[in-house]
């Protein structure tokens, strides 16, 4: 009879020694798997945080330049205008190497631009 008890006893360590080990794994296991979903979940909150940023710069951006524009045009004058334009064209064409042609349009509507786009790109 000792004997049984012994064994039965035996049986019970070797169970709770199992339970223990297997215990300690799921809580491993746990430990790591959360670690990994929060850095995940943060990694995520930065991209999305990165996001609205670029999306509040391009509105702030786009509303600058809407500002700017009604500036511009309650305060330059037609020839004033006219001439930023065509300062800011000739910029571009030269830095893109672009070349242009203008003529007068037959109808009296003024100038036309024939060929804006001769040679972009191989600059």
């Amino acid at each position: 009879m000792d004997e049984g008890r012994r064994e039965a006893h035996k049986i019970i360590e070797e169970g709770r020694s199992l339970g223990e080990n297997l215990k300690k794994d799921i809580l491993l296991h746990a430990s790591v798997e959360s670690k990994g979903l929060i850095k995940k979940a943060k990694e995520e909150i930065e991209r999305e945080k990165m996001k609205a940023l670029i999306e509040l710069q391009d509105s702030i951006a786009d509303l600058s330049v809407q500002v700017a524009s009604k500036i511009i045009k309650s305060t330059l004058k037609p020839d004033d205008h006219l001439k930023l334009v065509d300062g800011f064209l000739a910029k571009m064409m030269e830095e893109y190497e672009i070349t242009a042609k203008v003529h007068s349009n037959n109808n009296g509507n003024g100038d036309q631009l024939e060929k804006v786009m001769e040679g972009y790109g191989n600059g």
